[in-house]
C-alpha cells in the first residue's frame, strides 16, 4: 500500500480475508485497496463487512463513506461520513 502499489496489495488482502475472514482490519485493508486503486464500486463490500465486524473502525467508515458518494450515492455516504466528522 505504502508504494501504491494497490494491486498488488489487493490480492494479498483477498487471500487474507481467505484465511482469516473474522479479521475486521483485513477487510478494512481489501477495501482500502480497492478504492485507492480506482476500484470504488469494489470497495464497499468489504469496507461494509469490515463496520459489520467492528463498528468502531473510522478508517473504514470513512472510505465507505468517500466510495459511496463517488458512486453517486451521496444518501449512503452521509451517515458514514457524519459519524467521521463527530468523532473527530
Amino acid at each position: 500500500m505504502e508504494a501504491s502499489r494497490f494491486g498488488d496489495a489487493e490480492g494479498i488482502y483477498k487471500k487474507l480475508v481467505g484465511l482469516t475472514p473474522a479479521d475486521a482490519l483485513v477487510h478494512m485493508q481489501l477495501g482500502m485497496a480497492r478504492a485507492m486503486g480506482g476500484r470504488t464500486g469494489e470497495a464497499i463490500a468489504p469496507l461494509r463487512e469490515a463496520l459489520r465486524l467492528r463498528p468502531d473502525l473510522l478508517p473504514a467508515r470513512l472510505f465507505l463513506g468517500i466510495s459511496y458518494l463517488e458512486t453517486g450515492r451521496p444518501k449512503d455516504a452521509i451517515p458514514h461520513l457524519r459519524q467521521v466528522v463527530q468523532a473527530d
